[in-house]
């Protein structure tokens, strides 16, 4: 797999002790760069992905190792200015180390194909890009014990306007 960098994410956790009556557990936040700019316009393989090993081999998708969590929510940053889209669709994939097998991950919604809904006239703007909401349900994949995480293009997205500035971003929770 020729895959990117990998991104790992470790930070500490806060509060929650054994012996605790109630005790809130806080993780840190921040948003990871998933994929590079333009990659969400091309499939890694068109309807379903079956061999993440194979076909998701593209250097700007970056592999995922989490130490803590246990959902990645999703979003993507489009060009403010694009009109007439075809949303967008992701499956993701983990394992807990590197000698298992990849396994299919789920949104609460039980689907295995994310779609990146847009809405032009409501999704947040930076003056350059806007972004999708991460639904509770729908952008929130479980990771299901996994600390290796990929994921890959099934639907590209389309737009009348430029498409190779989008960029998929991601934050564990």
């Amino acid at each position: 797999m020729a895959l990117g960098n990998d991104i790992i994410v470790n930070s500490q956790i806060q509060g929650g002790q054994i012996g605790d009556v109630v005790r809130p557990a806080g993780l840190g936040c921040q948003l990871l760069p998933l994929m590079s700019a333009g990659l969400l316009a091309a499939v890694d393989n068109a309807t379903r992905i079956t061999n993440p090993t194979t076909q998701i081999i593209r250097s700007g998708i970056r592999p995922l190792k989490v130490g803590h969590g246990t959902i990645l929510r999703v979003s993507m940053g489009y060009d403010d200015g694009a009109s007439s889209i075809t949303d967008p669709q992701l499956q993701f994939f983990g394992r807990a180390g590197d000698s298992e097998r990849w396994r299919r991950l789920k949104n609460a919604d039980e689907q295995t194909t994310i779609t990146l809904v847009t809405d032009t006239t409501e999704d947040v703007a930076d003056g350059t890009l806007k972004y999708t909401d991460a639904d509770i349900n729908a952008h929130a994949i479980d990771l299901d014990g996994c600390v290796e995480i990929v994921y890959g293009v099934v639907v590209a997205l389309a737009v009348t306007g430029d498409a190779t500035n989008a960029v998929l971003q991601g934050w564990i929770i």
